[in-house]
């Protein structure tokens, strides 16, 4: 009998291991170039959920967006009060991941609205830098 009850969880194990490919793979618009490999791979790692059942590959990313993926990167926990902020509804899908990016101090704002994102600051270094091959 136990090795019985052994067997179907080491079955149950093996088939929740192949979900995340399964979800990562039922994006429709999951697109089929250099890109689709990383996607894939956040997808699994729990970085990106889609919207709507879609990836939006070609889509900006928006800060609430690109806040869920760093809280969820570093596993955030904590929250910090968003009671002042007037440009982020309590009822929105990424209130808990807002309020993770300000404890972690990942987003900042000026006390009434969450306009001013530290993240910024990687476009414009990224802009101010020109990267060559070595030897051209």
């Amino acid at each position: 009998m136990r090795k019985r009850v052994l067997s179907i969880w080491l079955a149950l194990c093996m088939i929740l291991m192949l979900m995340p490919a399964a979800a990562a793979a039922s994006f429709p618009d999951m697109p089929s170039d250099y890109s689709r490999e990383a996607l894939e791979a956040a997808v699994e790692n729990g970085l990106l959920k889609g919207t709507d059942g879609k990836i939006l590959p070609n889509e900006n990313l928006t800060r609430a967006q690109m806040a869920a993926i760093i809280v969820r990167a570093f596993g955030a926990k904590r929250e910090a009060s968003l009671a002042g902020y007037t440009d982020v509804s309590p009822q929105a899908w990424y209130y808990p991941e807002l309020a993770k990016a300000v404890h972690m101090k990942v987003l900042q704002g000026d006390g009434t609205r969450l306009g001013t994102y530290k993240f910024e600051l990687f476009a414009v270094q990224e802009k101010d830098y020109t990267f060559t091959q070595p030897g051209s």
